[in-house]
């Protein structure tokens, strides 16, 4: 199935702009920007193996396009920092955030849900909730996910096994 949204061109010469303020020779031209129909929880990402900026599809719409405009910058400063910097910089460091505020917009992470039109699928799906319980001390031990390797640290720190039993998985 192709993608039938579009995105316009002004996206690529916003970019373009930025790259300039930024100081990355062509960022609109190193980079493929789509809008993408599987994004449910987040506006937008950027894959620095792919060079690609994907934005959810609900930016589409006419009325977010402050919104758009803003993830657009979002996204486009991991790219630069990726340029400029390489690998080694945190997501959302101090290179990041002097990046984003040259462009006057707020360095953040999260953009409330009304201030976005449409819907956007924040909530977390449906998952476990598994206890467990440590066969030397009883102690009870609760989380969102299992694994077999985990041990109890107390008992670890004691010198005992801790190892960990599952008793009950429930459906949260």
């Amino acid at each position: 199935m192709t993608d039938q949204l579009q995105l316009p061109e002004s996206a690529y010469e916003v970019v373009a702009c930025l790259g300039i303020l930024w100081g990355v020779e062509s960022l609109e031209k190193r980079l493929i920007l789509k809008f993408s129909r599987r994004m449910i929880r987040s506006l937008g990402n950027y894959r620095p193996e792919r060079a690609v900026i994907h934005l959810n599809k609900i930016l589409a719409n006419p009325r977010n396009a402050k919104i758009l405009g803003e993830v657009l910058c979002h996204e486009a400063a991991h790219a630069a920092v990726f340029f400029l910097f390489g690998r080694g910089c945190k997501p959302h460091g101090p290179q990041w955030r002097l990046l984003v505020e040259a462009a006057q917009f707020m360095p953040r992470t999260r953009i409330p849900e009304g201030e976005v039109h449409g819907h956007l699928h924040s909530k977390r799906r449906k998952g476990y909730r598994y206890t467990h319980r440590c066969l030397d001390c009883g102690a009870i031990l609760r989380s969102r996910r299992t694994d077999r390797r985990w041990r109890c640290k107390n008992c670890l720190s004691s010198g005992f096994d801790g190892y960990l039993e599952l008793l009950k998985r429930e459906t949260v």
